[in-house]
């Protein structure tokens, strides 16, 4: 009966684990996708009122980029979401100081 149990937390745990892979993906994508959207937007005049930016003359005509977006999108999920959600699940499970986690990120990841 214990092997059984065994397999069945392993299986829990193992879904929980890609449960929480997915959602750290989804939002990540959605954020860096969002924000592409708005900095599109910003820059660029046609998706604005014209008379209200007559001298930003760099970026006129420029239609809205999907495939930018996409780029973005795709960077935010395999990046942030995937890369750092493994990275922190390991190195929350080695160390357990806050901050000697903080320096280790700081000082290898952020720099990169």
């Amino acid at each position: 009966f214990e092997v059984k149990s065994a397999r069945i937390k392993d299986k829990m745990i193992l879904r929980n684990q890609v449960a929480g892979l997915a959602g750290d993906v989804v939002t990540a994508s959605l954020m860096t996708g969002a924000g592409d959207i708005v900095a599109q937007y910003f820059e660029r005049p046609s998706l604005r009122k014209l008379d209200e930016w007559e001298n930003d003359l760099d970026n006129l005509g420029k239609p809205f980029d999907l495939r930018r977006t996409a780029a973005y999108t795709a960077f935010g999920g395999i990046y942030s979401g995937a890369f750092q959600h493994f990275w922190f699940s390991n190195l929350s499970s080695r160390i357990s100081s806050p901050s000697a986690c903080l320096a280790l990120n700081q000082g290898l990841m952020i720099p990169f």
